[in-house]
């Protein structure tokens, strides 16, 4: 398997009813195919259009919901790094006034 950095996550998505749909969508598809029900296999075909939409739309919301947060994180550790610049600039500062105050 290959090394993964620590910044990285395995993708997970959230509890959805859209796979059940578009599921019992197939099941009905099946049904009236067999069957030779064409109400059934319509039916079938709606509900496996609904659950497909549906999916698709919530994964969508998803991903960009995952790059707002991601662009959120980025300019957060902008500003910590400005902010540890901003530290490390002024202990330099310090450590320069101590030298000269043993030189005196």
């Amino acid at each position: 398997m290959e090394n993964m950095s620590s910044h990285e996550e395995i993708h997970l998505p959230g509890p959805s009813p859209w796979p059940a749909v578009l599921g019992l969508g197939v099941l009905a598809l099946g049904a009236g195919v067999s069957l030779d029900a064409i109400l059934v296999l319509g039916i079938g075909v709606l509900i496996s259009l609904i659950g497909t939409l549906g999916w698709a739309y919530d994964e969508i919301r998803e991903g960009q919901g995952k790059k707002q947060v991601e662009e959120t994180v980025s300019e957060e550790g902008e500003e910590e790094s400005r902010e540890e610049r901003k530290i490390e600039v002024e202990e330099e500062g310090d450590e320069e006034g101590d030298e000269e105050g043993e030189e005196g």
